[in-house]
């Protein structure tokens, strides 16, 4: 498609009136505008003639196949060309996805192709679509616009934000003294599974006095314990409404996913085997605990396909199908969140029936911004209001942790930046203690 420029533009309106003075003063000085308009029409022509076709451009995109929910990702367009660059090249890609529709990029001109690049947060989880180029450039003279559009396929996959799982992966295997504290060292004596004999030393407990093993060696050996592995951990992803706001930037239900595949590693690197339940109004995913390392894979791919939900989260349900597939007592790690007493009356009924035979981890997402509300200087009424309303938001929050930690559950409330630390904390400290 062949347009003319801003440029042309004010060169055809500046020529009439600068032409049509003369005519106004003198009939017969006419002969100037019919000149400048030929002038134009003439390098209007040359201008589109020596402008690329659109047979002339090609275009592609470089996508990576995955990105991660948060973080930037780059979309790249290269255009190559046959016979001449294309001047002032304007490249504008369309998406589809959980990004926004990235802005026309100017292309950057190298030997026999231009490179048009764009920086992206994806949102959420998904697929972006690119399903086309729009290419615009300009003649040697940049009196013609022309323009073209591509039919290009390209997917690239939003995963959940495993990088910190990568970078609790590397410590572990390549650090050798974090290995052995986080392991061996830092549960010897104080589980109940036997790890070895020792040989006995004055201020040891004699209960651990081994009396077969001593006879059988003719001195006095101990048992040491470590702590007990081979313990269900069971990762309950809320994906109803209320985790679908979105904070920072990203979900509270991503924030979750991040917090609970970090902590799936961690558990499965520790011998213990790790599943997954998804469910809002009903039960979405459901993975059975799975030892090793190598079930990382599926709990990450069954994680990144729980869906974003309009519905209310039905606790009853899920729990009550979770209690009924788990036979041994475990460890339920519930990520959701809520808003008062009233909303969370049902789940601190629920969650109260499923501690009574597994360990319950009662994790909640706080908004940041309630306690920007509540700290942040009054200047008008408006904002004593939202202060207030604040202020009773927490406190309703604070009455339905301290209900849940009542009946024996473990309640994680902190910030989405905080939330994978203390998620690892207490799964720690659950382990030192045996409580599982």
């Amino acid at each position: 498609m062949i347009r003319p420029t801003p440029r042309f533009l004010v060169l055809v309106i500046a020529g009439l009136i600068a032409a049509i003075l003369p005519v106004v003063a003198h009939p017969s000085l006419w002969w100037p505008l019919v000149v400048y308009d030929a002038v134009l029409v003439v390098a209007f022509a040359f201008d589109a003639f020596w402008a690329p076709s659109s047979r002339e451009l090609t275009a592609s995109i470089e996508a990576p196949v995955r990105a991660y929910v948060g973080w930037e990702t780059n979309l790249k367009a290269v255009v190559r060309h046959e016979r001449f660059r294309p001047r002032n090249l304007e490249v504008r890609i369309n998406t589809e996805g959980p990004i926004e529709p990235p802005h026309s990029a100017a292309g950057v001109g190298h030997e026999d192709h231009d490179i048009a690049e764009w920086t992206c947060s994806p949102t959420n989880r998904g697929v972006i679509d690119v399903l086309g180029v729009s290419l615009r450039w300009t003649g040697p003279l940049g009196l013609v616009h022309r323009s073209t559009d591509q039919d290009i396929e390209s997917q690239t996959t939003v995963v959940p934000d495993i990088r910190s799982v990568r970078r609790a992966a590397i410590r572990l295997n390549t650090h050798h003294t974090f290995m052995s504290g986080l392991k061996t060292r830092r549960f010897v004596g104080d589980g109940s599974e036997f790890e070895s004999l020792r040989k006995h030393q004055p201020g040891l407990d004699h209960r651990l006095i081994d009396w077969k093993a001593s006879a059988k060696h003719r001195k006095l050996l101990c048992r040491e314990n470590r702590s007990e592995r081979n313990h269900r951990v069971i990762l309950a992803f809320d994906t109803g409404r209320l985790m679908c706001e979105p904070i920072e930037g990203v979900t509270k239900l991503d924030h979750a996913i991040n917090a609970g595949l970090l902590l799936g590693y961690l558990s499965l690197k520790m011998g213990d085997r790790v599943g997954v339940l998804g469910f809002d109004s009903e039960v979405h995913a459901f993975m059975g605990p799975q030892p090793g390392i190598r079930a990382f894979q599926k709990l990450s791919q069954v994680a990144a396909d729980l869906p974003y939900a309009d519905a209310e989260a039905n606790y009853t349900l899920a729990l009550t199908e979770l209690s009924r597939r788990l036979r041994r007592r475990s460890v339920v790690v519930v990520l959701t969140d809520f808003i008062d007493t009233i909303t969370g009356e049902l789940m601190i009924e629920n969650i109260d029936r499923l501690a009574r035979r597994h360990l319950v981890v009662f994790c909640a997402i706080r908004d940041p911004d309630l306690d920007a509300l509540v700290d942040a200087p009054p200047d008008t009424v408006l904002d004593i209001n939202r202060a207030t309303v604040a202020h009773e938001v927490l406190t309703e929050r604070r009455k339905v942790l301290s209900r849940l930690r009542r009946s024996g559950i473990f309640c994680i409330d902190c910030r989405p930046d905080e939330l994978s630390v203390s998620l690892i904390n207490r799964y720690l400290d659950i382990h030192q203690r045996e409580l599982i």
